[in-house]
């Protein structure tokens, strides 16, 4: 009879987890792939579970909403040289850029999800929020002149 009990418990807990974690804010990661302005959507490319060599990245697209914030996340330079801490500094919308690494966090607004928060990673180096430069000739993850 205990052990009945038990079983029945851990099962209305798990039943009841979905719903509790319904009203709670996510979150999805990946690379850039669209962002259209006109639509204020944001599509990204996201890496979900490994289930072997067959596993394929899956497009998100997410609502942003005027109120939706947008960072920059980047290390600041240590003084001598190396990295210091992170640092995050407030970005627009409109200069996200295709290949930009981002985090967006979901929270429910009536029946949708809508984007509450981008923050954003530049994959290429810097010292905070200036605009990656592409400079002619260069080659994908090389440093100029190496």
């Amino acid at each position: 009879m205990a052990t009945r009990t038990v079983v029945v418990a851990l099962g209305a807990l798990l039943l009841a987890a979905p719903a509790a974690n319904a009203g709670e804010a996510m979150e999805h990661s990946g690379r850039i792939l669209s962002d259209d302005q006109t639509r204020h959507t944001l599509t990204i490319e996201e890496m979900g579970p490994w289930y072997g060599p067959s596993t394929k990245a899956v497009r998100r697209e997410f609502h942003l909403a005027p109120t939706t914030k947008v960072e920059l996340a980047f290390r600041k330079p240590k003084r001598g040289g190396g990295w210091g801490e992170f640092a995050v500094e407030p970005f627009k919308a409109s200069d996200l850029r295709l290949g930009d690494y981002a985090t967006v966090t979901l929270a429910p607004l009536g029946k949708k999800l809508v984007a509450t928060e981008v923050s954003v990673v530049r994959p290429t180096g810097g010292s905070g929020p200036r605009p990656a430069r592409k400079t002619a000739g260069a080659t994908p993850g090389k440093s100029v002149g190496s």
